[in-house]
């Protein structure tokens, strides 16, 4: 990785990061917080998403807890049925996955831009429109305009019903 401006100022993010985390709570319920911290400062720096996916695993590896808690943790443990590697291979697996959880709250996934084949569709949004006017019934000119006399007749007997009348002036209220 070349030394980008992006990538000397995440360094610096994540390095100011790493030392203030030293004095902040590093248990489970503060994990997703913490990593909130550093993405928000590095999407409001305005670092690139490949920037900071190829930082994540440095990042990841900052808020990782050592050999020895794992296993202090461990033994403090009650009713564990699996062993002290198993059990810190299942924390860090838990703190990553928070880590790219938080990543991808900020940082959305970009699509790729397709071609525009069809004015200003691309070909896969021409298919989506083509499909969706294929699921409306074909009418034809004779049975349309059967169905709007028909409705034009139910729409007269509506009205007569109600007391409308065809003069204009007998419904206009005085």
């Amino acid at each position: 990785m070349s030394k980008t401006p992006d990538l000397v100022r995440a360094r610096l993010i994540i390095e100011r990061w790493g030392t203030a985390l030293g004095s902040k709570s590093k248990t489970m319920n503060s994990v997703s917080d913490n990593f909130d911290e550093v993405i928000y400062g590095l999407h409001t720096a305005k670092i690139s998403f490949d920037v900071v996916y190829d930082l994540l695993d440095r990042i990841v590896k900052i808020h990782q807890p050592n050999n020895s808690t794992i296993k202090y943790t461990y033994k403090r443990m009650k009713d564990i049925n699996i062993g002290v590697d198993e059990f810190g291979e299942d924390w860090i697996k838990r703190i990553r996955d928070k880590c790219f959880e938080s990543f991808y709250s900020f940082y959305e996934l970009e699509e790729p831009v397709e071609e525009k084949k069809f004015g200003s569709m691309s070909a896969r949004e021409y298919s989506k429109q083509r499909k969706h006017a294929e699921s409306f019934p074909l009418l034809k000119r004779s049975t349309a305009k059967d169905n709007i006399a028909n409705t034009l007749q139910s729409v007269e007997e509506i009205l007569k019903e109600t007391g409308f009348s065809e003069e204009p002036d007998d419904n206009i209220k005085r």
